[in-house]
C-alpha cells in the first residue's frame, strides 16, 4: 500500500516479471510495480490493473480491453502455473513508453493537461479531437458531480469536476 498522483491510494503488483515489463511498456526504469484498480466494486478493486493506466489491457476493471499485454502475461508467469510466449503479446498503445510522469503526476493540474499528455487526457468539455490512438473522433466529456471529489482526484478549479463517467479512470476526462 502506498499512495500516488497527490495521494491516489494504490496496491501494485511487484513481482519479479510484472515489474521488469512494466517498467519496459511505460518507460518507467523507477518503477516499483503495477497498480491495481482501486475504485470499483468487489469484483474491480484490487483484482485488475489500474484503468487509469492500463485502459485497453483485457485485465483493466471494464469489459472492451483488446490486449493481452506483456504485463498481463508476466503476472500469469509470475503466478508459477503459466509459461506464456511474450511474442503473442498485444499491442497496447494506452500508456506505452510515456514515462514516469503519466504515472506519477495528475492527468489534469489546475484545468491543463500535463505537458506531453495531450494526446490521453482533455480540460475543455465538448471539445472535439482525435482520440488517443488517432482511430477516431470524439468529444471530451467533463462531468460536474453533486460534492467534491477526492482531493487526489479533483483537476479543476471547481472540486466538483472531473470525467464523465470515468471513474475507473481515477475521474480523468479523456476523449
Amino acid at each position: 500500500d502506498s499512495t500516488t498522483r497527490g495521494g491516489v491510494p494504490v496496491k501494485r503488483v511487484t513481482t519479479a516479471n510484472v515489474v521488469s515489463r512494466a517498467r519496459a511498456f511505460f518507460g518507467c526504469e523507477t518503477l516499483t510495480g503495477c497498480e491495481l484498480e482501486n475504485q470499483g466494486g468487489s469484483g474491480t478493486m484490487n483484482s485488475h490493473w489500474e484503468r487509469r493506466n492500463m485502459k485497453d489491457d483485457v485485465m483493466s476493471g471494464v469489459v472492451g480491453g483488446h490486449s493481452f499485454s506483456a504485463v498481463t502475461l508476466a503476472l500469469l508467469e509470475d503466478t508459477g502455473y503459466y509459461f506464456p510466449d511474450y511474442t503473442k503479446a498485444g499491442t497496447s498503445y494506452w500508456g506505452a513508453n510515456v514515462g514516469c510522469d503519466f504515472l506519477e503526476k495528475k492527468c489534469i493540474d489546475n484545468g491543463v493537461v500535463e505537458p506531453g499528455y495531450e494526446r490521453y487526457w482533455c480540460a475543455a468539455n465538448g471539445a472535439l479531437q482525435c482520440t488517443f490512438d488517432k482511430t477516431g473522433y470524439g468529444a471530451c466529456a467533463i462531468a460536474t458531480y453533486g460534492s467534491d471529489l477526492p482531493s487526489y482526484y479533483q483537476y479543476f478549479a471547481d472540486p466538483r469536476q472531473g470525467g464523465d463517467s470515468t471513474h475507473l479512470m481515477d475521474d480523468c476526462p479523456y476523449v
